[in-house]
């Protein structure tokens, strides 16, 4: 069962022109490349529609290196299920949230899992809440850079890199 679930902030996050930002998401998928990670299809759906705006030569170079960590990684692509979504609308520490982010939330919750993201508006939610009301949202580590196992993936990523996001939202 996947108790930990990303959204598109951290899989775009590889592509983050601020390096800090970058190298914690990336780090994150290194880390993680041989345990189960769960992501909403719809979060997968954010990620190409963010894509997409980018010119056909820059997605021929990033879309390789998505392709292969989504088939080699145990990434599962989730449908969010009724109690994600009961979770997502009844939860009053949700209110005032856009959908995409409550379902996401949902989901994680719903499961009982966490969410690692680098989305700011969840993270300052998550600080004006007690201890005791905590949302399971954890930012990925700081640290120096890792480096994919797999060197063809590692070559797919570095020429990925020709594209590059200032912010994901």
């Amino acid at each position: 069962m996947v108790k930990e679930f990303v959204d598109a902030s951290i899989f775009l996050g590889m592509q983050s022109v601020d390096e800090a930002v970058r190298v914690a998401c990336k780090n994150y998928f290194v880390d993680r490349f041989s345990q189960s990670i769960g992501m909403s299809d719809d979060q997968a759906g954010k990620c190409d529609r963010i894509i997409w705006k980018y010119s056909r030569e820059l997605q021929d170079l990033y879309y390789p290196f998505m392709d292969r960590l989504r088939t080699d990684m145990d990434l599962q692509s989730l449908e969010y299920e009724a109690e994600d979504v009961a979770v997502a609308l009844g939860d009053p520490r949700l209110e005032g949230l856009s959908m995409g982010r409550k379902l996401t939330l949902g989901m994680a919750i719903a499961r009982s899992g966490k969410l690692y993201t680098i989305d700011e508006k969840l993270h300052q939610l998550n600080s004006t809440l007690s201890q005791s009301e905590q949302l399971p949202i954890v930012h990925p580590e700081n640290g120096s850079e890792k480096f994919f196992r797999d060197r063809i993936l590692e070559e797919c990523y570095e020429r990925s890199l020709a594209l590059k996001i200032a912010q994901i939202d």
